[in-house]
C-alpha cells in the first residue's frame, strides 16, 4: 500500500495565513513572507494575459510568481474577467450607463476560446501554482453579468477540463462566492420571502446550487464572508444568523454538510476590515479583528471555540486576508506605499511567529492505514513519532520512534491514563504525555528544543478499495515545541459529516521544561 500524502507539509509560519495580494509586486512578496504568510491569492486576469486573439502577454504574471515562489510562498491564482475581443457582448454594455457594467464581467461568446486560454496560463505556470480558482464571486453581476446555468456550463466545466489537461497535479479551488443576500444576481430575490425581506435566500441558495452541480470537481471548497467583527464572521460561517431568535441565514458550514462535502477542505478565501479613508474601522481595531479571526479559526478547527455548538470544524485549513497591498483609493491594505507595516501586519506578525504551528489534516479511507510523522528537523530521517493507526484508532504497523531524536526530551516519562491501551506508548521510549479518557484514541508527542520541527499526515488504501465513505480523521498540530495527534472516527458515510459536531476531549502536553503539573497547549476589475 502506498501512502498518499492528504495536507500539505508546513514548516515555521502559522499554517492557517493566506494573503490577497492581487498582482504583488516582489517587494509585497517580501513583506508577505516576513509576517508569516503561506500562500497568497493572485489574480490571473484573462483580458491582461491574452489582450489580443493571436497575443500572450507573460511579463508581469512571471514577475509576479517569480517573486512569490523566490519568498517560498504558494500560489492560489484566481483566473477570470473576459477581454473585450472575446466578450459575449462587444460593446461590453459601456454604453448601457450602468456603472457595474464593464468588459470584464460578460460571459465569454465562445467557451472554447476560455478554456484554451486557461490550458495557456496553466500549462505556463505547471508546478507553480498550487491551486486555481475560476472567476470571483460570479454571483454578483459586478464579476459576472451572467446566469448560473451560463457560468456553470460555459465557464466553470470547460476551465475544470483544461486545467486537469494542463496540469494534473494542481488542486481546483472553489466556487468563491459572495456571502450577500438579497445583491446575489443568481438568487437573490428567492427563498422565503416576507414584506419585501427575504431569508435563507441569496449565497446559500446560490453555494448549494454550485455544490450540487460541481461538487465533485472541488478540491477545495471556498466562500468570502464580510462581516463587521470576527464573532460575526464566526457566526455566518458555523452558526447561522439569526433575527429575534428566528434563523434567518444558515451556517456556511452547514450548506456545506448538507450537500455532501463537509469532508473536503475549506478555504475563505476572503474576509477583513476597512480603514479610512474609505472604510469606517480604525487601524486599531482592523489589527484586533484581524488576530481575533485568525485564533477563532484555530479554536475552531481544534473544537475549542466556546461560543459555538458546530464546532470542531477541522478541514477549515486557511484563511486568506483581504487584502495585504496598499490601496490609496480604499482603505484596504495591511502596509503603506513605502511597504512600512501598519497595525494590522505587526499585530499578525506577532501572532504568527507566536505559533510557528503546523497542521495537517486527513481522512482515512475505509479499511486503510493512517500515520503521523513528526520530526524535530535535525536530519531528513530523524522521527520523534511514528505511530500508526487503522480506520478504528487501534495501532498499525510502524517504525519504531528514532532513539536519538527522543533523548532530546524529558526522561520522566509517563504512560496514557487512558484504560484502552490501544495508544502506542511513545512515553516509554522518554516522552512524556498526559492523555486524558479520550474518545477514538490518539498519541501526543513533543519535539526537543531547537531546530525546525515538522509534520505529515499519510493515508494508505488497500489495493482496489474504493472510497465509499469517510471513516476516520487524523488532526496533526505541531507548535511552540510541541505534537498533538489525534486519529477519530468521523463518518461511516460521505454525507455523515456532521458527526464532527460533537464535542472533543482534549489532550495536554507538559514540555520538558516545564515545571512539573503545568500543561502547555498546541497551539484590474472592481475592487471592493
Amino acid at each position: 500500500m502506498l501512502p498518499i500524502l492528504l495536507d500539505l507539509l508546513l514548516t515555521g509560519a502559522a499554517p492557517t495565513m493566506g494573503m490577497n495580494g492581487h498582482l504583488p509586486s516582489p517587494d509585497d512578496s517580501v513583506s508577505m513572507a516576513a509576517l508569516g504568510t503561506r500562500i497568497v491569492r493572485m489574480d490571473f486576469n484573462w483580458f491582461d494575459f491574452q489582450p489580443e486573439p493571436d497575443r500572450f502577454e507573460w511579463g508581469y504574471l512571471d514577475l509576479v510568481v517569480d517573486g512569490a515562489t523566490q519568498q517560498g510562498l504558494e500560489i492560489y491564482a484566481t483566473v477570470a474577467y473576459t477581454p473585450a475581443w472575446a466578450s459575449s457582448l462587444p460593446s461590453c454594455g459601456l454604453d448601457s450607463g450602468d456603472e457595474s457594467t464593464w468588459c470584464g464581467n460578460k460571459p465569454p461568446a465562445d467557451p472554447a476560446a476560455w478554456a484554451a486560454a486557461v490550458r495557456e496560463v496553466v500549462a505556463r505556470y505547471r508546478g507553480r501554482v498550487a491551486c486555481w480558482g475560476i472567476w470571483n464571486e460570479p454571483n454578483l453581476r459586478t464579476f459576472f453579468d451572467g446566469s448560473i446555468d451560463t457560468f456553470v456550463d460555459g465557464v466553470f466545466r470547460p476551465a475544470v477540463l483544461a486545467i486537469r489537461g494542463a496540469d494534473p497535479a494542481a488542486k481546483i479551488c472553489g466556487p468563491e462566492l459572495s456571502h450577500l443576500t438579497q445583491s446575489s444576481n443568481w438568487n437573490g430575490r428567492n427563498g422565503t420571502c416576507i414584506f419585501g425581506n427575504c431569508i435563507r435566500n441569496g449565497w446559500e441558495l446560490d453555494l448549494g446550487q454550485m455544490l450540487e452541480r460541481v461538487g465533485a470537481e472541488l478540491d477545495v471548497v471556498t466562500h468570502h464572508v464580510y462581516k463587521g467583527d470576527a464573532p460575526g464572521v464566526m457566526q455566518a460561517l458555523l452558526e447561522g444568523e439569526t433575527t429575534l431568535g428566528v434563523l434567518v441565514h444558515d451556517s456556511v458550514k452547514n450548506v456545506i454538510d448538507s450537500k455532501g462535502y463537509g469532508h473536503k477542505d475549506f478555504w475563505l478565501t476572503e474576509v477583513g476590515w476597512e480603514h479610512p479613508p474609505q472604510g469606517g474601522t480604525s487601524l486599531d481595531d482592523v489589527a484586533t479583528r484581524a488576530v481575533e479571526l485568525y485564533s477563532f479559526q484555530e479554536q475552531a478547527c481544534a473544537g475549542e471555540y466556546v461560543a459555538s455548538t458546530h464546532d470542531p470544524w477541522p478541514v477549515w485549513v486557511r484563511t486568506f486576508y483581504y487584502h495585504f497591498p496598499y490601496d490609496p483609493g480604499s482603505g484596504w491594505g495591511l502596509v503603506d506605499l513605502g511597504q512600512a507595516p501598519l497595525p494590522a501586519y505587526s499585530a499578525l506578525q506577532a501572532w504568527a511567529q507566536g505559533r510557528t504551528t503546523t497542521t495537517c489534516i486527513g481522512f482515512v479511507p475505509d479499511g486503510g492505514v493512517l500515520d503521523a510523522s513528526v520530526s524535530d528537523g535535525s536530519s531528513p530521517d530523524a522521527s520523534l513519532l511514528d505511530a500508526g493507526f487503522t480506520e478504528d484508532a487501534t495501532p498499525a504497523d510502524a517504525p519504531e520512534p528514532d532513539s536519538a531524536g527522543l533523548d532530546a526530551l524529558s526522561s520522566d516519562a509517563t504512560s496514557p491514563t487512558r484504560d484502552d491501551a490501544t495508544i502506542p506508548r511513545v512515553g516509554d521510549a522518554g516522552l512524556t504525555q498526559d492523555v486524558a479518557d479520550f474518545d477514538d484514541a490518539g498519541a501526543v508527542a513533543q519535539a526537543g528544543p531547537g531546530g525546525e520541527s515538522s509534520c505529515a499526515c499519510r493515508a494508505a488504501r488497500p489495493p482496489h478499495s474504493k472510497r465509499s465513505g469517510l471513516s476516520g480523521l487524523l488532526l496533526v498540530t505541531l507548535g511552540l515545541g510541541g505534537c498533538r495527534a489525534l486519529a477519530r472516527r468521523a463518518s461511516e458515510t460521505r454525507n455523515a459529516t456532521r458527526q464532527l459536531d460533537r464535542p472533543v476531549k482534549r489532550m495536554s502536553l507538559r514540555s520538558a521544561g516545564d515545571p512539573p503539573g503545568s500543561t502547555a497547549r498546541a497551539s484590474g476589475p472592481p475592487r471592493r
